[in-house]
């Protein structure tokens, strides 16, 4: 299972996958945390490798399992599954549920968050990106797109003061990276 977390942080992610199954196939007892940290990555990696039908098969092992400690990361995950295959309702369903169990959990929002603009629900949209914005437990470049996302919506609401100020502390969480690009590129056409 480290070796597997080796090889996706270096981005070999079929030698990943391979270790993981590994992994799987040494640990027989489904409740060893173990056991369930690898079920988890092989549910991320299949999310990365867009094999997202068994993406959710991996997640609901751990959501049935009643030992499992934190049942909101696979709903987190299968609720992205989801959305990857425009299944909405059912990824709104399992962000929900994710958040009845952790209600501050920073990615379920924030995916909820990208949901919700997907699918112009403005308002919905603003409440969960803030509400991830605000736990300080995301990465700079997650902050950075959640703020990005924010300006976005403000731009569509006419809200062109909030929308900049937005786009500026997306540059400034990631000067660098996509997200504070594009703000940087809306930047120069609102300034």
């Amino acid at each position: 299972l480290g070796l597997a977390a080796a090889y996706r942080s270096k981005g070999l992610i079929e030698l990943a996958e391979q270790n993981v199954l590994r992994s799987l196939e040494l640990g027989t007892d489904p409740h060893a945390a173990n056991y369930q940290l690898a079920v988890l990555t092989l549910a991320t990696i299949y999310v990365q490798q867009e094999r997202y039908e068994e993406a959710r098969v991996q997640c609901k092992i751990l959501i049935d399992d009643p030992t499992y400690a934190s049942p909101w990361v696979p709903l987190t995950t299968r609720g992205w599954a989801e959305f990857k295959t425009a299944q909405f309702e059912e990824a709104r369903i399992s962000y929900l549920e994710a958040l009845e169990y952790r209600p501050g959990y920073e990615l379920a929002h924030f995916n909820l968050g990208i949901l919700e603009q997907s699918e112009k629900r403005w308002r919905d949209a603003v409440a969960h990106l803030q509400a991830a914005v605000e736990s300080g437990r995301m990465s700079p470049d997650a902050l950075a797109e959640a703020h990005y996302r924010l300006g976005e919506v403000y731009m569509t609401l006419g809200r062109r003061d909030k929308a900049i100020a937005q786009f500026e502390l997306a540059l400034e969480e990631s000067p660098e990276g996509k997200w504070g690009v594009e703000a940087r590129s809306y930047l120069d056409l609102l300034l």
